[in-house]
């Protein structure tokens, strides 16, 4: 039978894949400390695009995050660090109005989704807030 061959010499194929390891193990990680409602704490090291998607890619079921990140619940609301909200960009007039519906809302509320993991961000302290 025929084999097919790859355009590629061995040694081209060998260095694009150590540059591809090189490349993810250079990509900076957040550490997110977590709290649960039930008082649990816990830690999580994400690269995720947002901090919803760390919470649900690490199997925090108390983050709903029903519209999956689409701006349209408040089911991944969580409280931040106060120390920490400087930090972050400041919410959009649309995260505004869907906290201001919760009546868990504080001056430190955000969602979840709407917190974006940059390379600036190496830590972020986080309590899942109550349900709504």
């Amino acid at each position: 039978g025929l084999v097919a061959k790859s355009a590629q010499p061995d040694s081209w194929r060998r260095q694009d894949s150590f540059v591809r390891r090189r490349v993810k193990l250079e990509m900076r990680m957040t550490r997110i400390d977590v709290t649960l409602r039930s008082g649990e704490q816990m830690e999580i090291t994400a690269d995720s695009r947002s901090v919803m998607e760390a919470l649900r890619d690490n199997g925090v079921d108390e983050v709903l995050a029903l519209c999956g990140g689409g701006l349209s619940c408040a089911s991944c609301h969580v409280y931040v660090r106060e120390d920490q909200m400087s930090l972050l960009p400041p919410a959009t007039s649309m995260e505004h109005d869907l906290l201001s519906e919760s009546p868990h809302k504080r001056d430190n509320s955000r969602l979840s989704c709407q917190l974006n993991l940059t390379d600036d961000l190496t830590e972020i302290a986080i309590t899942v807030a109550p349900e709504d």
